[in-house]
């Protein structure tokens, strides 16, 4: 017998493999291809990570299983189960949306309960199984045809301890040895998709011997077709054709006979002394999903491909610079909380990391998994793991995210690479509900800073987190004119990162969905901008969200950024040089080995009912990958400072440099003398062998800063910017001590002035 699953639904993909589909080939240079998403076709061993659900249908041991992520199908030797899972959010009206806006989450137990409800997912299950009636309990399943890639899983045991297992392979083929005296059933996938079964009939066999009983209602009607209901649909079982082996057009008369949930074969007269084929064909149900999308992309120094993807687990896959799958690992990470983001390094290894709450793991480029770390530690509360990258030698691996409790508040973190902990961490801008402040984006540079962007902020940190004494001496931000909103994009339900920042040793690049924004590498300033043909940018939830992102730049300066319908090719001076289409939103771009570049992302946004992940690689003509060396020439931050000050020596990340510039009284020792600099603005330079590195000061003419109570009304005397305010005409002791605190904090905004306190008038 053989049996057919033809998968026309769309589930969540978890077992991804990719088959040649040369979309827009007539656009595509020589050497490029794209493949589209499909399902896994192997028979995969288990070593404990299968388990049925209510398995009181089929109590045996799962020795092998079909792994397509909605859709599971559990060999044993009792028989097979098929289960089927549905999982999608509930779309929230209008009235919901309003009532989210007006809300106001002042403690940490309010936005864990906020937090929670947007985690909620809505599932839908069924289960159906066949056993065969009084067949051979000693039967052996024999695999053959092994896959050339394999699967890593980790999971959950009895003992609710969670287990990897690695290097699993994968079968074309599986045989049911003398499941009835002289009978074997043998299955295969179909050569034009799907899965199939036959029942071979040795001589000497009897047919009338083997019954299927489903634990499921059961119909035959009219043509001759077994349906078996679920929840999703009816599973069809078309009548059967028979044959004798190696001559299929000597059809021998059959079809099924049923009795309550029991199903059974009846042949016309045939030659027993000869070898039969059963062979009929099984549809499964259908039904949509919209998380069949690959979320980001990346390489390694020898041009292999990786890619997270799906959902329920979200799944790390390798492909070498051809596009042949090598191995699939199976994170930890699924709807119970938000996915995270992903790296790879120059050597293969991965980092693979939960959004909320912050987890991370990291997988070899064998696709073994090194270690897990469940709690990484950080800041208390609400630590998330937004993106992440290595710096400029990929001696460091760096997250942005959030931390504290309520508001979460931007944070970047260093990781230990050996086992990852956190090993410091700086918060990176002021944080508030509304508009939120989470860092969504990071990027390293050849100059030893990171580039980061958060929903209004960006900014850059030294890669040595310790490097000034004052640690907000190693930030510097300026407000980036996006206004992105809690969700900055609408690719998933819940809250990413975005593939939005990049820089070289020359600018930093940002890609604002329909923008593509060339800034300044000290200042961050805009220098010019370019609109990003088909690119996406709209208003949503408290600000703006990218349709599209994807960004990176080759060794002579040409940018490549993600719209939703191509990735486009700039200049240094974004002049628009080439555009390569896609039929899906980008999400994430990368240059690669010989003049290509990889991209991938998926149709549709969160809002749609079903959705499919592409993956490209395009010969674009590209210059070679970014080879940043470390210079780290940072200078830690000065605040403004009063002619009047005393002489101070600059701090730099690098020990061992030369100052220079006006103010600079020892060139070895970095002393600032603000008297001799003098009132205005000052350029000093730090250089290295390796580079030159520059910050301004700003000196101003300071004065007396005072404060006058007069008839209940505030006045200061001195200061760069007014005050004022009003009291009562008799003011109490606890008013006057909070006139006073209120000043002092006006003084410490000024430029290292002093202040007074006056009587009352």
């Amino acid at each position: 017998m053989k049996t057919r699953l033809l998968y026309y639904f769309l589930l969540p993909i978890y077992l991804l493999v990719f088959s040649i589909a040369n979309l827009h080939a007539q656009n595509r240079p020589a050497g490029s291809w794209s493949k589209k998403l499909e399902r896994q076709k192997s028979f995969i061993e288990n070593k404990g990570q299968f388990t049925i659900p209510n398995s009181f249908g089929n109590p045996s041991e799962v020795l092998f299983a079909v792994d397509d992520g909605g859709t599971k199908i559990y060999f044993t030797k009792k028989g097979i189960t098929y289960t089927f899972l549905e999982m999608w959010k509930k779309p929230k009206d209008e009235k919901e949306l309003e009532r989210e806006r007006n809300e106001v989450i002042l403690d940490a137990e309010a936005h864990e309960r906020h937090e929670k409800e947007e985690r909620k997912i809505k599932t839908k299950t069924d289960q159906v199984t066949m056993l065969w009636q009084n067949a051979n309990p000693n039967v052996k399943i024999e695999a053959s045809g092994v896959t050339d890639d394999y699967h890593s899983y980790y999971f959950k045991q009895a003992n609710t301890q969670y287990k990897n297992v690695c290097y699993i392979r994968g079968f074309r083929k599986i045989t049911y040895k003398d499941i009835y005296p002289n009978i074997d059933i043998d299955y295969v996938f179909h050569e034009k998709g799907g899965l199939e079964y036959s029942l071979t009939l040795h001589p000497g066999a009897d047919p009338s011997q083997v019954k299927m009983v489903y634990d499921s209602h059961v119909d035959l009607n009219n043509a001759g077709e077994i349906r078996i209901s679920t929840k999703f649909g009816d599973i069809i079982d078309h009548a059967p054709l028979t044959f004798y082996q190696n001559n299929n057009a000597s059809v021998i008369a059959s079809s099924f006979t049923k009795t309550g949930k029991t199903v059974s074969f009846q042949l016309a007269n045939y030659d027993n002394t000869k070898t039969v084929v059963i062979d009929p064909w099984t549809q499964t149900p259908a039904f949509a999903t919209n998380w069949d999308c690959v979320w980001e992309c990346e390489k390694d120094g020898a041009g292999n491909v990786y890619l997270i993807g799906g959902v329920s687990p979200m799944q790390l896959i390798k492909y070498n610079a051809a596009g042949a799958i090598q191995w699939t690992y199976n994170t930890p990470y699924d709807t119970t909380a938000w996915l995270g983001t992903f790296a790879t390094d120059n050597a293969g290894n991965s980092y693979v990391t939960q959004g909320s709450v912050a987890q991370i793991v990291r997988v070899s480029t064998a696709g073994a998994v090194v270690w897990n770390n469940t709690s990484p530690g950080g800041i208390f509360g609400s630590t998330e793991f937004w993106n992440i990258t290595f710096n400029c030698d990929q001696t460091k691996l760096v997250i942005g995210g959030t931390g504290g409790f309520v508001p979460p508040l931007p944070y970047i973190y260093e990781m230990n690479m050996a086992n990852g902990n956190v090993i410091s961490s700086l918060q990176v801008t002021p944080g508030a509900l509304i508009p939120t402040q989470e860092v969504r984006s990071i990027a390293p540079c050849g100059n030893g800073r990171y580039y980061f962007l958060t929903h209004d902020t960006i900014g850059y940190i030294n890669q040595n987190f310790n490097a000034c004494s004052t640690p907000n001496a190693a930030i510097y931000k300026a407000t980036n004119t996006y206004s992105f909103g809690y969700k900055c994009e609408n690719f998933r339900y819940d809250n990413t990162g975005i593939m939005a920042i990049k820089a070289n040793t020359s600018f930093v690049y940002v890609n604002r969905g329909n923008r593509l924004d060339k800034r300044n590498l000290n200042t961050s300033a805009i220098i010019s901008s370019v609109a990003i043909p088909g690119g996406g940018f709209t208003g949503g939830f408290g600000g703006n969200a990218v349709q599209n992102s994807g960004i990176d730049i080759d060794d002579c300066g040409n940018v490549y950024v993600g719209s939703k319908n191509a990735v486009i090719k700039f200049d240094a001076n974004l002049n628009q040089l080439a555009s390569y289409p896609t039929t899906y939103n980008v999400y994430d771009v990368h240059v690669t080995t010989g003049g290509n570049i990889i991209a991938c992302g998926s149709t549709g946004t969160s809002a749609t009912g079903s959705r499919s992940g592409t993956i490209e690689h395009i010969n674009a003509g590209a210059c070679a990958t970014i080879t940043l060396t470390c210079c780290d020439v940072n200078i830690c931050q000065v605040p403004n400072q009063c002619t009047t000050n005393a002489p101070f020596n600059l701090q730099a990340a690098t020990a061992g440099g030369t100052w220079s510039g006006t103010g600079i009284t020892n060139a070895t020792t970095g002393t600032f003398n603000p008297a001799t600099a003098g009132v205005g603005t000052h350029v000093v330079t730090y250089s290295l062998a390796c580079g030159v590195g520059t910050t301004t000061i700003n000196v101003t003419a300071c004065g007396t800063v005072s404060l006058c109570i007069n008839s209940g009304s505030l006045s200061v005397i001195g200061g760069a910017s007014n005050l004022h305010g009003q009291v009562q005409q008799h003011p109490s002791t606890a008013q006057l001590v909070l006139v006073e605190i209120v000043f002092h904090l006006y003084v410490q905004a000024q430029p290292y002035q002093h202040g007074r306190l006056l009587e009352q008038q």
